[in-house]
């Protein structure tokens, strides 16, 4: 029977609508509901304190109830199957069950509530007819509201089944005054979605969309597997917890039902919180600060796992309420989250996770975490806020907090930033890895302070580049030392990684708020079926060829694809709960991104196998002890990059499928009576994992690769890779069969293939799987770190390679760096189950000889400026730029060449001498050094020792070219090249000496080897005009280099290669009619007389710049800015940067450069003369930045 997507009706809400449950409501029934209020919220009070101070964590083993081919692991003894070392074995108390009287009782109070609230005051009578006007609603601007919807299910056995549900058409008003809880829950469960007793499923995705209002909530409102709830993007609607709500969480995926124990020797619950996948909140608003303080009640009761995210949120709670409880889960990504008020912003612990972009503000708690292995926090905004992060279960609680990261954040008013256990440098004492980088400081009283009392970094306004606690690796195997809280080596960011703060480079997943729906195309449109049957490669194809400057929308379905589809440059994609594309081919990436962030994945995932539809389930490929599953071979290879690409990618997991996610009934499955309902465990086998051979710059946000044979990830020959959290998973399996079976004809078909040449004895031949913590299905293995030898190998790495928290378990060395292992035990963070071990910070040997890459290429714009100047973050090791402004021969020596009785002369024209090039010079405080390491004085730069004479080819009598030169060293250069030198024969030496500045950022600068330079070059030139030139890239992809490669995506797996030219585009210019101000409104303050002058400053030098582009630049764009004081002894520094975005095309005018910067001056903190915070201004074109800054730490 052919799929027909259902159409919603949506229900019209008027201005008279009636409040359906006061509408025949007597004075007796409310006060009965009231009664039964008041006894549920006092027993979901005692409940839920039970669960705030006993939450629930990961026991990191096999779940218990798992099938394994005919085979059922068994529980233990006790039925709580607690972790050895765990002493909180208590059951955990279940939540109170909210029984259809509590919930109507709560919903009609509720509304009753409101009514009071907003001066309504029915007529209450014995038989009740009290009406109640409504709020007028708004259907919003969101093109998500009123796109056409045409998705199915293709397993679903519902033709009619909606994918997208409209709260409204199932009767919620939006109106602030009725309770919407029951039509909020019937859009979340109609289609007989996956709830209470489904621990997963795949078949029956759904949206829930809420237009813009305010919906009274009077109860917890459990969230089905694989849902997305979204709301207006563009004015997004408020979830509003009643005064008598009753429940722990206003949206739940963390539903514990008690009973016994569950499925994974927890809490019986709906979802084993390690499989709690697929799962979508964003642009909501949730408020509970008018519920009962007693209750302390969470805006989200969060358990999740991979493939989940949280985007533009805000919760809103109050001083005993909590904005998110997440006690428990297995991964996960949030961003762009408000935390308003509350006890605690986040309260509770997950295995792994990435959180960006989050503002925290007036909690008494940030975040306080109580159990993981890793987390990272990046761009965390708090103000005002008692404790940062507290890292430190509560009394009574077990659990260890393994590691945190906090890069490139912000904490002004905060009374600590982060607190900790006590350290220790034992192994297995439970210390906390802690890492803050790029950090600022303000009216912070204690940065980092333990549980002693004691002060590890102070407050004040400071602001933090690099401080490590931790087991440090510098370098290699045996320079192992424990540090208790510093800067660790000279790593600097790759500028072609960060953003013009400095900060690595970050961009929200896209949603296109103000795109009209004309501007969607579907793909369904195109004649794609989307069914799981029919092959839609070619349907698919032409969809993406006709979307060019439009969007596509991927209506919901499997779309069976038999070749490669090929995505054009520029293409936007946007797929609906997870639209599947089903191939033997997965992903590979063959875009270089035109700008930063312009081409990239979000909440984009892959699966192999474990869903209906895919025949790789455990029917087909059961979990076996010995042999092979045969027929089970699904892939070669999950995701590629390749070298000439680039990319960003936030929130994106590659899954070879090692249980099914399907709902089964093991007594049903297996023909045997079981009392427990779960997953059943499987064979698929895919080659690899993640090849990242990308040498450009490529941001991995959030990222995890599971279950692969050969390995999970592969950095070969990569370089400008940022990597937030990554999470690896062995296969179950291993090592039933050993690796590289089933693949082992396949080992060499791709770069950087391990060689499995497995020598006897030798320990670190890498001939062991990525993360090994199965061995044929059990966990036996983890206390005595026996799955396997090693988990990471590191060889032949250049400079500047610097992992932070390698977090590993179950094998005896953490790493093997250049053939040299480092022991697990040795790093061990838990002296109890399951053992893992932690490095803080490692940095991998460098074979270039210098540990970190930390030249800092300055701008050749320089040298257009009245005073060639540069600022940088000391100690600086910098690399002038050529000096072109002089010119001079050098004769090319005679060569005489033979060849038996063959003799003769070479001789060439003398070399022309037009780029000077500069040594290295080392700029640090109060140096007082020579040239090569100067302080922050003028200085004039002494030119370097060519190395070796250009090369000539020739022919000898046999015809066979020659390539020979000079054996006579070059001549030296001039000593200087200041005023007092000697003048070149053309030309002259450049009139001022070169002025560094230190600052907080290095400017201006060009990626590595942007100019001409011997250390770019590993070969002697062929003799030609004496100049030296960068070599030529040596990839060999097919890429253009004129291709505008601009592709945003929202989709399933695709598969993408640059094929498609786009026409030649107009120039883009500047607008400022679309100029957007950010205003920064926190940190250190400037005067406006200091702001005015240091602009005035910088703007003469811009205009300088200008002049020598003939005050015309374009294409490539540039960036150019300074640090200036307006008192170097009194004043901060302020910093000054003006950016052109590459492609655009600016003709600079006379004032342009101060008119632009007047605006974040002018327009930021306008409430007074002073105290001017700066800001930027930015529109298509151009950013401008005036931004005080504070002292270096």
């Amino acid at each position: 029977m052919g799929m027909v997507p259902r159409t919603s009706q949506t229900r019209s809400t008027s201005a008279g609508s009636v409040a359906p449950l006061l509408k025949r409501v007597t004075a007796s029934a409310l006060e009965t509901a009231l009664s039964i209020v008041q006894k549920a919220i006092a027993e979901s009070a005692e409940r839920n304190e039970a669960r705030y101070k006993s939450p629930q964590r990961n026991k990191y083993r096999l779940r218990p109830g798992t099938v394994v081919g005919p085979t059922i692991v068994e529980r233990r003894s006790g039925q709580n199957f607690r972790a050895r070392g765990d002493s909180n074995s208590a059951a955990p108390v279940p939540l109170l069950e909210i029984t259809e009287e509590i919930a109507n009782a709560a919903a009609l109070v509720a509304e009753a509530d409101a009514m009071a609230a907003a001066g309504i005051f029915p007529n209450m009578t014995t038989t009740g007819n009290s009406t109640l006007t409504g709020r007028q609603t708004s259907s919003g601007t969101f093109w998500m509201a009123s796109t056409a919807r045409r998705g199915i299910v293709p397993w679903g056995d519902n033709s009619t089944y909606a994918v997208f549900r409209n709260v409204r058409d199932y009767g919620a008003t939006e109106n602030g005054v009725t309770d919407d809880t029951a039509a909020i829950k019937r859009a979340m469960m109609d289609g007989k979605r996956c709830g209470e007793k489904c621990h997963g499923s795949t078949i029956k995705n759904a949206i829930v969309y809420f237009p813009p209002g305010t919906y009274l909530v009077s109860t917890s409102i459990p969230l089905p597997f694989v849902t997305q709830v979204i709301g207006d993007a563009n004015t997004r609607p408020l979830l509003k917890a009643a005064p008598g709500f009753v429940g722990l969480g206003v949206l739940s995926t963390d539903e514990y039902t008690g009973g016994g124990t569950g499925a994974d020797g927890l809490d019986q619950q709906y979802y084993i919180n390690t499989a709690n996948f697929y799962r979508q909140l964003r642009n909501i608003v949730i408020d509970v600060r008018a519920t009962a303080p007693a209750q302390k009640i969470a805006c989200l009761h969060y358990q999740v796992a991979q493939a989940t995210s949280l985007q533009n949120v805000e919760l809103i709670s109050g001083p005993d309420q909590t904005g998110m409880f997440a006690e428990i889960g297995s991964g996960g990504h949030i961003s762009d989250v408000t935390f308003t008020g509350g006890a605690y912003g986040i309260y509770g612990g997950n295995q792994q996770f990435t959180a960006q972009c989050l503002q925290f503000g007036g909690c008494t708690i940030g975040v306080q975490v109580i159990w993981d292995w890793g987390w990272v926090w990046k761009s965390v905004v708090m103000t005002n806020v008692g404790t940062g992060f507290k890292l430190v279960p509560d009394a009574g609680q077990t659990g260890n907090i393994g590691s945190v990261s906090i890069l490139d954040s912000t904490f002004t008013n905060v009374g600590t930033v982060v607190i900790i256990r006590p350290p220790s440098s034992t192994p297995g004492s439970g210390t906390t890895g802690l890492i803050l980088e790029n950090v600022a400081l303000s009216g912070v009283a204690k940065a980092i302070a333990d549980t002693s009392g004691a002060t590890l970094l102070a407050g004040g306004t400071i602001k933090v580049d690099h401080w490590a606690l931790g087991p440090v690796y510098a370098g290699s195997t045996t320079a192992r030392t424990f540090s208790t809280g510093a800067k660790i080596g000279n790593y600097r960011r790759s500028s072609v990684l960060i953003n013009d703060n400095g900060a690595y480079f970050e961009r929200a997943k896209p949603q296109y708020e103000d795109v009209l729906v004309s501007s969607f195309l579907h793909v369904r449109e195109f004649g794609a079926k989307g069914d799981g049957s029919n092959d839609d490669t070619a349907a698919f194809q032409q969809a993406l060829y006709a979307s060019q400057g439009k969007i596509l929308f991927v209506d919901a379905g499997a779309y069976i694809l038999t070749s490669t589809i090929t995505v054009p440059s520029g293409s936007k994609i946007v797929g609906e709960t997870w639209s599947q594309l089903a191939g033997a081919v997965l992903i590979e990436w063959n875009i270089r991104a035109s700008a930063k962030g312009s081409a990239g994945l979000w909440d984009c995932h892959v699966r192999v196998g474990g869903a209906k539809g895919t025949d790789l389930t455990p029917n087909e490929c059961p979990a076996l002890t010995s042999g092979v599953a045969q027929g089970c071979n699904a892939a070669s290879l999950m995701m590629h990059i390749t070298p000439s690409a680039s990319g960003y990618f936030e929130n994106m997991w590659l899954w070879v499928a090692d249980h099914d996610i399907e709902y089964v009934d093991v007594g049903f499955f297996f023909t045997i009576r079981v009392s427990v309902e779960c997953s059943v465990v499987n064979s698929v086998y895919v080659a690899r994992g993640f090849l990242i051979e990308s040498r450009q710059a490529t941001w991995l946000y959030g990222t995890a690769c599971e279950h692969a044979v050969f390995y999970q990830y592969n950095f070969e020959k990569a370089k400008n890779v940022f990597g937030g959290m990554i999470q690896t998973e062995s296969p179950y399996y291993r090592p039933t069969p050993p690796p590289p079976a089933p693949f082992t004809s396949a080992v060499g078909l791709f770069p950087g293939d391990p060689t499995y040449t497995c020598a006897p004895g030798n320990e670190f031949s890498g001939c062991d799987e990525s993360w090994g913590v199965f061995s044929t299905y059990t966990q036996e293995c983890i206390d005595p770190r026996t799955c396997q030898k090693a988990l990471l190998l590191l060889d032949n790495n250049s400079a500047s390679v610097r992992i932070q928290h390698l977090i590993t378990i179950g094998a005896k060395y953490m790493a093997v760096m250049n053939g040299q292992g480092i022991a697990a035990v040795a790093n061990a963070n838990v002296g109890s189950h399951p053992f893992w071990s932690q490095i803080s910070v490692l940095d991998v040997t460098s074979s270039s000889g210098s540990q970190f890459n930390d030249l800092i290429w300055i701008d050749p714009a320089i040298w257009y400026m009245s005073q060639p100047e540069f600022t940088c973050i000391p100690p600086c090791h910098v690399q002038l730029p050529p000096w072109t402004g002089a010119t001079s021969t050098v004769n090319y020596p005679l060569l005489t060449v033979s060849a038996g009785t063959w003799t003769s002369t070479i001789t060439r024209a003398p070399l022309t001498i037009s780029q000077w090039i500069f040594e290295v010079v080392t700029i640090t405080q109060g140096a007082g050094g020579n040239n090569k390491r100067q302080d922050f004085n003028d200085f004039y730069p002494k030119l370097a020792t060519t190395p070796h004479w250009p090369a000539v080819v020739y022919r000898g009598p046999n015809g066979s070219p020659t390539t020979l030169a000079p054996s006579v060293t070059y001549p030296q250069p001039t000593m200087t090249i200041g005023p007092d030198a000697t003048p070149p024969p053309k030309g002259g030496w450049p009139a001022r000496p070169v002025r560094p500045r230190a600052g907080l950022v290095n400017s201006p600068v060009v990626e590595e080897c942007a100019f001409q330079d011997y250390k770019c070059q590993s070969d002697p030139n062929n003799y030609g005009d004496g100049s030296l030139t960068t070599p030529e890239d040596e990839d060999e992809d097919d890429y253009d280099e004129n291709e505008d490669l601009a592709t945003e995506t929202d989709c399933g797996t695709t598969t993408s290669r640059p094929v498609y030219v786009p026409a030649p585009s107009p120039p883009v210019l500047p607008d400022p009619e679309h100029n957007k101000v950010v205003c920064y409104n926190y940190g250190q303050a400037a005067k406006h007389w200091e702001t005015d002058m240091v602009s005035s400053v910088f703007c003469g030098d811009f205009d300088e710049y200008a002049k020598w582009s003939n005050g015309h630049v374009s294409e490539e764009g540039f960036a150019y800015g300074k640090t200036l004081y307006s008192d170097p002894m009194k004043s901060a520094p302020i910093d000054v940067q003006i950016i052109l975005e590459k492609g655009c095309t600016w003709n600079i005018g006379p004032g342009d450069c101060e008119r632009y910067l007047r605006v974040p001056i002018d327009a930021c903190d306008s409430g007074g003369v002073d105290g001017k915070h700066g800001g930027v201004v930015r529109n298509s074109c151009i950013s401008a930045r005036v931004d005080p800054n504070v002292r270096w730490l």
